[in-house]
């Protein structure tokens, strides 16, 4: 049987100390497609934001936690399109702007589901992008 591999997005502001974690696959309250998964995620980012912090002495934001927001976002319908997820995620987090996302995403972005023609609309940039790179 292959090994499948799953995308996620991980927003991580360092200023704030919080990471917005959007998973395409999991709905069910769990993080990650395996629960080990998200915790070896949050240590890696935790080493990367504790470096990032005394690199710059915040000393004030060194004494908290870490804060990790799993947003609810779009969820893929089945197992093959978290890539594209991402990649529409990414897309609309930047559109929008601000500097934070709401935990319940974007109220002009709720969907329960993308449909074919936002899919579509991620691969096309996708291919105007890799042909302009030839």
């Amino acid at each position: 049987m292959p090994i499948r591999l799953h995308w996620i997005l991980s927003v991580i502001d360092p200023y704030n100390n919080t990471v917005y974690y959007l998973d395409s696959l999991c709905e069910d309250g769990t993080t990650g497609t395996k629960r080990d998964i998200i915790s070896d995620l949050q240590d890696i980012v935790n080493t990367a934001l504790f470096q990032f912090q005394s690199d710059r002495e915040i000393t004030t934001k060194l004494k908290m936690n870490t804060k990790w927001l799993k947003i609810k976002c779009p969820q893929q319908p089945n197992c093959i399109n978290c890539g594209h997820y991402v990649m529409r995620f990414m897309k609309e987090i930047i559109s929008h702007t601000r500097t934070q996302i709401p935990e319940n995403y974007f109220s002009d972005c709720q969907f329960p589901k993308y449909d074919q023609e936002q899919i579509d609309e991620v691969r096309i940039h996708w291919v105007r992008y890799v042909l302009q790179q030839i």
